[in-house]
């Protein structure tokens, strides 16, 4: 492209160029033009079905989960995974393997579906009694399934697993309570239990349980934690109306009425500056306030106090002046991007009314969330079945080393064996598995808000270049949701892939932490292995902020290419490189929207959060103070939904405000500044028109005409 002098905008553009710099603009402007035609209409134009190929790995994805699933269900044998069992979660797996009240040992164990351990503090004196293992000392880990948990100390317990020739494995009970087929250790009752044995000078010897089980002040904390859940459900019990009414209706109400509210002459333009004038006089008073902690520091006699003081006056007067530098930063920042602002409040303004002509792209998230759930219960059903097809794993030794041939005890005694036990551990291949799911589950949710970002940027598009907007309506959004699933899910399946590979590492780099942690644990734990825990964790709080910046920057660059391919139908690699150039031309424009879009939005949610909090502790105040315990939690869990429910209906509008912002900028770019060709709503023409000087800022030197 040329260079014409009498082009105005081409003569700004090039102003304080060098005719190198000049030609290497032209160059960047020739790559990244908006070459798309006057004839453009946004996404009602032609389209072609975009990165079909990622659609078509997901859904060879999805056929692997539901292959694994089958496979874990036992409709089709496998060797490297075999069936599931998810009745382990809930009936407990003996000593032998078997699993209580199910099966083994001829049918021993299925009329005894409660798990006893005889000695689940690991100590060194509960052995057995009587039978087989006489003199053996059960591990922590080792249980036998019994008819009923005992109620009393001291009593009896036979493991009938264990019989031979009529004489059975005993120990001496502690008192229990049974809890999803376990017999829990009652903590009041498990205090001294005595051994049955003597020392040297034969003194009987008494063991003193595990503190955790009989320690009463946190038997009754635990029983106060209990309790206040107690009531905190017995009042969302009979609360349930007003609850559900004021935490899952009223917000989507709140939302619309603020949406309107936001709409109306001068509200908007008194939220955004008067958060910033609070802003900045925070910033003045705050460090009015430390310059005055530095004054009646400095006023104070130094020969009265010791040095320490100096050291406060000095950080009271530095933090004065970083306060005040900081508000002299803000205060420029703001004059020099009011225009930036006032832009921002602009597109927040018609977004809000996107959102008011198209009330049904509301539900959007209501149906992400359902099949969320729907993907979830179906996720979690696969998790079970294959985490529960363990193998076998007989254990004869712990950290402290062999079960057998133990040496002796400090009394000089030698110490007794301990029993042997199996347990059902997960397989490398279940392993595998198991990261592979999660890996799916990553992808999916991912790919489910992306397709839904999609289909909000298409409905906000087809709005912005709609030159008759009395058509548009929640047809629009019918239009959009099946315009961007039938062309645009590969896409979605792309962006969602990148973020899920950085999930995946991101927990991959958690779990070898904690390998590494175990590992050092398993070394001792002396001030070495503490310092090696130290650095270790150091280490991967690194590891993990990078991979948290990453993961940040690149749901970032994954919106704007979402919104490319939205207006333009382009592949994701194409949407990403030209939808960053394109905020990189119009960074002020994009951060200024951020900034400002993210203030209003905040605002919004607190102030649905705080609405329906508010009418639900006047309903509950006025209709349920004798009935229930308290109205306060139940109104602060209804604040709470609230202001994640408004969460959902502003992240639509935001998605919304930045596809306008887009969609101005490429208006711009295609048809150029103030053409009668333009499709900005006249919302936005005024600031257009209000904007003009910008053309002579060098942050929005690529938005004339004949430029993108």
């Amino acid at each position: 492209m040329g260079k014409e002098e009498s082009d105005p905008d081409d003569i700004v553009e090039h102003a304080g160029y060098s005719d190198e710099s000049a030609k290497e603009l032209e160059q960047h402007k020739a790559i990244n033009k908006l070459d798309v035609g006057k004839d453009f209409a946004g996404p009602r134009s032609e389209r072609k079905c975009t990165d079909v190929l990622w659609l078509l790995l997901i859904v060879a994805h999805w056929i692997a989960v539901t292959w694994l699933g089958i496979i874990a269900f036992g409709w089709v044998e496998s060797s490297q995974i075999g069936q599931g069992r998810p009745y382990i979660l809930t009936n407990w797996i003996d000593h032998n393997g078997w699993i209580c009240g199910k099966e083994g040992h001829g049918g021993a164990v299925e009329s005894k579906p409660y798990l006893y351990y005889p000695n689940p503090t690991g100590s060194e004196w509960n052995v057995a009694l009587s039978g087989p293992s006489l003199g053996k000392l059960p591990p922590s880990g080792y249980g036998f399934c019994v008819h009923k948990c005992p109620e009393n100390n001291l009593e009896l317990v036979y493991d009938y697993t264990s019989c031979e020739d009529g004489v059975c494995d005993s120990w001496a009970a502690y008192e229990t309570f049974d809890f999803v087929s376990y017999c829990i250790p009652d903590g009041s009752a498990y205090l001294n239990i005595d051994t049955g044995m003597t020392d040297a000078n034969g003194t009987a010897i008494s063991e003193r349980q595990d503190p955790e089980l009989t320690d009463d002040a946190l038997e009754e904390s635990t029983g106060a934690v209990f309790k206040w859940f107690q009531e905190l459900l017995s009042d969302l019990i009979v609360t349930k109306v007003p609850c559900a009414i004021t935490g899952l209706v009223l917000p989507f109400v709140c939302g619309f009425l603020y949406m309107r509210l936001l709409r109306v002459p001068g509200v908007l333009f008194t939220i955004v500056w008067g958060t910033i004038l609070i802003v900045f006089l925070v910033m003045l008073a705050l460090g009015a306030l430390l310059y005055a902690q530095y004054e009646s520091y400095a006023r104070v006699d130094d020969d009265v106090v010791d040095a320490e003081n100096d050291t406060y006056e000095l950080a009271s007067q530095i933090l004065a002046y970083i306060c005040w530098f900081c508000a002299a930063l803000f205060f420029c920042a703001v004059c020099c991007m009011r225009r930036q602002i006032m832009l921002a409040m602009g597109v927040v303004k018609e977004a809000a009314k996107v959102v008011n002509s198209m009330m049904l792209i509301v539900m959007l998230p209501i149906v992400q969330g359902i099949g969320i759930t729907i993907f979830l219960v179906v996720w979690f059903i696969y998790i079970v079945f294959i985490a529960t097809a363990g193998e076998k794993n007989f254990i004869e030794k712990d950290s402290k080393g062999s079960f057998y041939n133990r040496g002796k005890n400090s009394f000089g005694m030698e110490l007794p064996d301990k029993l042997p036990y199996h347990t059902f551990e997960v397989t490398e291949n279940q392993e595998s598995a198991l990261w592979f799911m999660l890996f799916d589950l990553f992808w999916t949710m991912e790919f489910v808000e992306a397709l839904g970002q999609i289909i909000v940027a298409t409905a906000a598009a087809t709005y912005y270049f709609t030159r008759d907007r009395s058509t548009i309506g929640n047809s629009t959004v019918v239009f959009a949701a099946r315009h961007a699933t039938w062309y645009h899910a590969g896409t979605a399946a792309f962006g969602s892939f990148i973020i899920a590979v950085i999930k995946i590492i991101k927990a991959i780099l958690m779990y070898i932490q904690r390998k590494c942690e175990n590992a050092i644990d398993a070394t001792g734990d002396g001030p070495v292995q503490r310092m090696q825990k130290k650095i270790a964790r150091v280490v991967f709080f690194c590891f993990q902020c990078c991979i948290w910046c990453l993961e940040k920057c690149m749901k970032f660059i994954n919106k704007e290419a979402y919104i490319q391919t939205a207006i333009f139908g382009h592949p994701f690699c194409t949407a990403a490189r030209k939808g960053f150039f394109l905020v990189l031309r119009n960074l002020r424009r994009v951060a200024a929207l951020e900034t400002i879009g993210g203030a209003i939005f905040f605002i919004t949610k607190l102030m649905i959060a705080a609405t329906c909090a508010l009418v639900c502790y006047i309903w509950l105040g006025q209709a349920f103070t004798e009935e229930t315990h308290s109205i306060v939690y139940p109104t602060l869990l209804v604040g709470l939904l609230a202001y994640n429910l408004g969460d959902i209906f502003v992240d639509v509008v935001d998605m919304v405000a930045d596809t306008l912002l887009i969609c101005f900028i490429a208006d711009e770019e295609i048809y150029g500044k103030n053409s009668a060709e333009c499709f900005a709503p006249e919302g936005l023409r005024k600031y257009i028109n209000s904007h003009q000087s910008d053309a002579a800022n060098p942050d929005m030197i690529a938005t004339s005409s004949d430029q993108a």
